[in-house]
């Protein structure tokens, strides 16, 4: 056995090199991509929101694309790329790659040279991840079209961000790489704000392939709080924040407003402040959590629950660690309500404040409640409002 180990390694290294694949290039897609409906018709008219098809492909990884809902069973539409188009036969699929601005569900799919069938890329069914790095999937095989199923519909709220696709030739490469070994979590390849690895290498030519790991998701920050100068009666103290694993830190000289240190939840997200909701009232059109974060204090749709109950329907703010509240700026619907806040530790929440709002003159009235001597981790909103919950912004400032 030992000797034809040996034997075996040799053969491998005295092996031409066009044994080993060509170097993977993005492909040019945006020239042959077509949207659908979910039956399969095409689907020619659903930019919306100022964003265009164009932006899918034009190397920015932020600016999201809205696909409004029209009331004709938007979600699941999907976008195709025939890559046939591009070259006959197909090219070799190593990656599919996805930005998302905000998260929401999608699935990928390939049809492999000579199939009639699209098979799922592995990995990529119902899954969603927003991040300036994006999500990127292997395919490896020769495909004649590829295809991105948007499952749940963006609403007016910006999506998918950018697409890619890379591959090479088949003509180009020696191996198709027809089998490999197992995927294998890559220990300590996780970092605070990415995801882990997996690898798997081909058995023929030994090249290896890396994609993010559900095994292994961002360890997230090791907040520590440093204080500097204590406040006072008078006067609020200053400090600052950091991460013990990486170079993360905020300095805390003045009241901060927390929703610029995140924003609405999202799967694989670290962020130091995450937003989340019971219930969004048809937000596939505008009423939504990403609303109360938006900079717009006097028009727009703001977040509206899915019922009027006080008890049911609430707003979470969640923070990376203890912080203490200063004040909450809010903007609502003019009309009487009233807000109630609450500190959450578990299943148990404690009134820390509460804002009375009387009906007045115009569409919203901006307000402020301001705090002393309230710490907490989680803040919770809920509403009063014998017309429905309604709220439409929502700032956040601490210490």
């Amino acid at each position: 056995m030992p000797f034809a180990m040996k034997s075996f390694l040799l053969l491998l290294a005295l092996l031409p090199a066009a044994l080993f694949a060509a170097e993977a290039e993005k492909l040019p897609i945006s020239g042959v991509a077509q949207m659908y409906w979910a039956s399969g018709s095409p689907n020619n008219n659903w930019n919306g929101g100022g964003t265009v098809q164009a932006n899918l492909f034009d190397g920015n990884y932020r600016s999201g694309v809205h696909f409004p809902y029209d009331g004709k069973g938007g979600d699941n539409m999907y976008l195709e790329f025939n890559l046939g188009s591009l070259l006959s036969g197909g090219y070799y699929v190593t990656q599919f790659k996805v930005w998302q601005e905000n998260a929401h569900q999608y699935s990928l799919y390939y049809l492999e040279a000579g199939a009639s069938q699209y098979e799922e890329v592995e990995g990529a069914i119902g899954v969603s991840y927003a991040g300036t790095d994006g999500a990127a999937y292997n395919v490896g095989k020769i495909c004649t079209k590829v295809k991105i199923v948007f499952n749940k519909l963006t609403g007016w709220s910006p999506g998918t961000s950018e697409i890619e696709v890379w591959g090479i030739d088949p003509a180009q490469m020696g191996c198709s790489h027809p089998a490999f070994t197992d995927w294998t979590p890559v220990d300590g390849s996780a970092t605070c704000t990415k995801r882990g690895i997996d690898r798997h290498k081909c058995l023929v030519c030994g090249e290896v392939s890396e994609r993010p790991s559900e095994l292994l998701p961002p360890l997230g920050h090791d907040y520590v709080t440093t204080l500097a100068t204590p406040g006072t009666s008078s006067s609020f103290g200053s400090g600052t924040m950091s991460c013990e694993r990486c170079d993360w830190s905020t300095v805390f000289n003045v009241p901060i407003d927390m929703t610029s240190l995140g924003g609405v939840a999202s799967p694989g997200i670290v962020q130091f402040m995450d937003l989340t909701v019971s219930s969004e009232w048809h937000p596939e059109w505008g009423p939504c959590a990403a609303n109360m974060l938006d900079g717009e204090w006097t028009g727009g749709y703001g977040w509206c629950p899915g019922s009027r109950s006080h008890d049911d329907e609430w707003a979470d703010f969640d923070f990376g660690t203890e912080i203490d509240l200063t004040k909450i700026e809010f903007s609502v619907p003019n009309r009487a309500q009233t807000l109630d806040f609450y500190r959450v530790e578990g299943d148990e929440e404690t009134l820390v404040g509460t804002a009375q709002i009387a009906a007045g003159s115009g569409s919203y009235q901006r307000r402020t409640v301001e705090f002393r001597g309230v710490s907490l981790k989680k803040l919770r909103v809920r509403v009063t409002d014998a017309t429905g919950t309604s709220l439409s912004r929502t700032r956040i400032f601490l210490y």
